[in-house]
């Protein structure tokens, strides 16, 4: 019987007080960054092992404003650790995974860098 199931979705983000950001467009390094999502899968089963299900996905290209760009779906006997597992996912997804955001705005755009990220600064050129 499953009592916890999580969902967690993240909309566009956009932290930017200054100017408008029109489009967020994710890009991966794909082959990596499939490696560390079920490694970070796998760890998270041991953390929680009453975990039944896990899943995660994140958008990549054009993710339009008020878009979702990461879901992750978690289900467990336990509520409390469905809520932990989500949580955990998604912050070392932030920190471990390869994908990198643009900001786009009216009068340019920028890449942007996750403060979690392990590897900050190393933004594609």
């Amino acid at each position: 019987m499953l009592n916890g199931w999580e969902w967690w979705v993240e909309d566009m983000d956009v932290n930017n007080t200054t100017k408008d950001v029109l489009l967020l467009s994710y890009t991966a390094y794909t082959p990596m960054a499939i490696r560390i999502l079920h490694k970070i899968l796998q760890e998270c089963r041991t953390l929680y092992p009453s975990i039944v299900r896990l899943a995660v996905a994140h958008r990549l290209g054009d993710v339009p404003v008020g878009g979702e760009s990461v879901l992750i779906a978690v289900s467990s006997p336990h509520r409390r650790d469905a809520l932990m597992a989500v949580a955990w996912v998604i912050d070392e997804l932030k920190r471990r995974v390869p994908i990198w955001k643009l900001e786009t705005y009216a009068d340019g755009s920028v890449w942007k860098e996750n403060p979690e990220c392990q590897w900050r600064s190393m933004v594609p050129a």
